[in-house]
């Protein structure tokens, strides 16, 4: 049984997170803050408009009307060179998007910058089996 919204909320976060391990700023710290007023909302920049750009706005908003808690806000950035040069500026100005997609290649500059968090504890904490994604 494919569960898509939970498929997305694992891809998207795996894509690479930034907020763990940057000079988040306080107003993105209180939006992803729960604070008992209302869901959790999350920034997600993404690359590559048309069709990819099309199912990654459906799949956002199959996530968001699946649950009530965690709103994501999904903004199309250009192609992977436009993202990854906005990510690394918005990191620099501290006010990063909470989840950014990556491609595997900028992955090691990524990590070396300091820029991505590492996300084993919670795939353990939600019992997650990687067996269920395609590897990369």
């Amino acid at each position: 049984m494919r569960n898509y919204p939970l498929a997305f909320a694992i891809a998207s976060s795996a894509a690479l997170i930034l907020g763990g391990c940057t000079n988040e700023s306080e107003e993105s710290a209180a939006q992803s803050t729960p604070s008992g007023d209302g869901p959790v909302e999350i920034e997600f920049w993404y690359a590559f408009g048309d069709k990819i750009g099309e199912n990654n706005e459906a799949l956002v908003e199959e996530f968001n009307a699946s649950q009530d808690e965690i709103v994501v806000n999904a903004h199309y950035q250009g192609d992977y060179a436009d993202l990854h040069s906005q990510t690394q500026a918005s990191v620099a100005a501290g006010n990063a998007p909470h989840v950014t997609l990556n491609e595997i290649a900028s992955m090691g500059a990524f990590a070396e910058a300091g820029m991505t968090e590492d996300l084993t504890p919670y795939i353990e904490n939600d019992d997650v089996d990687l067996d269920d994604f395609v590897e990369g």
